[in-house]
Formats: structure tokens, sequence, C-alpha cells
């Protein structure tokens, strides 16, 4: 859960149950969760989470700049799970 226990912060988690995997546990492999997406104002709050991450030592990728097809940032990172 992104280490949500480290973090002062809460989102609501809405989901449907899926019976199309017999109950079987997470793998990155197989079909199912792909990613989550987090918006943010401003640049530097982006540049602010990355140094959280960085203080809880959670592996990520560097922060990429995209021009196209339209402006945007992202920063990637994993769970525990490797969600």
């Amino acid at each position: 859960m992104f280490k949500a226990e480290a973090i002062d912060w809460k989102f609501a988690h809405r989901y449907r149950e899926n019976t199309g995997n017999n109950r079987k546990g997470f793998l990155e492999s197989r079909t199912g969760l792909d990613h989550i997406v987090f918006l943010i104002d401003e640049h530097s709050d982006l540049e602010a989470w990355m140094a959280r991450l960085e203080k809880l030592r959670i592996k990520h990728a560097p922060i990429r700049r995209q021009k196209e097809p339209f402006a945007y940032s992202a920063m990637i990172f994993r769970n525990s799970d490797c969600i």
C-alpha cells in the first residue's frame, strides 16, 4: 500500500470484486492492477514526494518530464509487493 503506514495520508479506495483470478495473489506478470496515478498541483510537489520517498528508503525512478503527446511529469515507484 505504498508504505501508507509511514505517511500521514488517507485516500478512498474504490474497487470491485474480481472473480476471474481464482483468488490468486498479485503477480506482476499476471493481468491485473497496472498503475495508480496521483495528481499534484505543482512540480515542486513532485520533488517533495521524491524527497519523502528517499527519506523512507522507497526505491523510485527519477522524475521524467514528457512533452508529447502532452506535457506531464512522472515518477515511478513500487510498493513492497512490486505493484
